[in-house]
């Protein structure tokens, strides 16, 4: 700011810096009332553990491959695993330390207030993915709704993981905090190169003006990357589950094909069988017609 040219715009940038700060406070606020609400929903994860682990240790596995078969998911990591088959969390506090050492997703800042712009921005990626996390792994074990209710005071987050639903209300926050990081991103970089024009000159104003290009370029590839690969995992899911529809689809009709095939022989069998019935008694009824006639015409001739 001291190397402005023009000192009368000094506090013109100030105003405008203090916007942009109060504009990343209210963005700060934002995320801390997100994770706030999205903190019920992590304690209703790792109660939800504390009660699966509470039942791995009433069956009393000893092996991997038992407690994998009991979880039903593939996508535990083994890392986790182990450490339910130690036996050393005696605590949801365990618990949770345990589930935060695996799973990145599950540790939340404990400070929003010394957050910058861009760790907001990375914050809002974790805030994005944390349903779709948090559902990949969850254990497949169903649970009772009294069960539910004993185990958690979060009863109805506990069965909107179990359901694998989304919050609807955290949702709504982050397309605030999306709408919102994106007008004061555009603030940001307006009055970063309205400041260096003012500034910089020459060879230094051309260095700044390239290295904002090249971070701006790094951005959108890292964000175009990053969406590019969610489109793809969701096609590749939704390319799997219609495989697998067709596969079923395929089988009912080839159990049909098959029922019809027996069905079909069956009812050839009988109707070759009738047409055959018939032929004999058509031929027994011509012969005897036959030999009727030649009776009759002998009998004529005597006369």
């Amino acid at each position: 700011m001291n190397k402005i040219k023009d000192p009368e715009k000094f506090d013109y940038y100030r105003d405008k810096l203090q916007k942009l700060s109060n504009g990343i406070d209210d963005l700060k606020e934002l995320f801390k009332s997100g994770f706030n609400e999205l903190d019920k929903t992590k304690g209703a994860f790792v109660d939800y553990w504390m009660e699966v682990y509470s039942q791995i240790k009433e069956k009393n596995f000893k092996k991997e491959s038992e407690v994998k078969s009991f979880l039903n998911n593939c996508n535990i990591p083994d890392s986790l695993i182990q450490q339910l088959l130690l036996g050393n969390i005696h605590s949801k506090a365990d618990m949770e330390k345990a589930l935060e050492d695996v799973f990145p997703f599950l540790n939340f800042p404990s400070d929003f207030s010394k957050l910058s712009l861009d760790e907001l921005d990375n914050l809002s990626k974790k805030l994005d993915g944390f349903f779709d996390d948090s559902f990949n792994y969850l254990p497949n074990i169903s649970l009772s709704e009294d069960k539910i209710n004993k185990i958690t005071s979060h009863t109805d987050e506990l069965k909107a993981l179990i359901n694998k639903k989304e919050s609807e209300s955290i949702k709504k926050q982050l397309a605030e905090i999306r709408g919102l990081f994106k007008e004061l991103t555009i603030s940001q970089s307006s009055l970063e190169l309205e400041i260096a024009s003012n500034s910089l000159s020459g060879m230094s104003l051309l260095t700044f003006l390239l290295s904002k290009t090249r971070e701006l370029t790094l951005k959108v590839m890292l964000h175009r990357s990053e969406s590019e690969q969610k489109l793809f995992n969701e096609m590749q899911e939704v390319t799997e589950k219609s495989l697998k529809d067709k596969v079923e689809e395929q089988k009912i009709i080839n159990q049909k094909t098959r029922r019809n095939s027996v069905l079909g022989w069956y009812w050839f069998k009988n109707i070759r069988r009738i047409i055959n019935a018939c032929c004999r008694c058509f031929f027994y009824f011509y012969r005897w017609l036959f030999n009727g006639i030649s009776r009759s015409r002998n009998n004529l001739i005597c006369c």
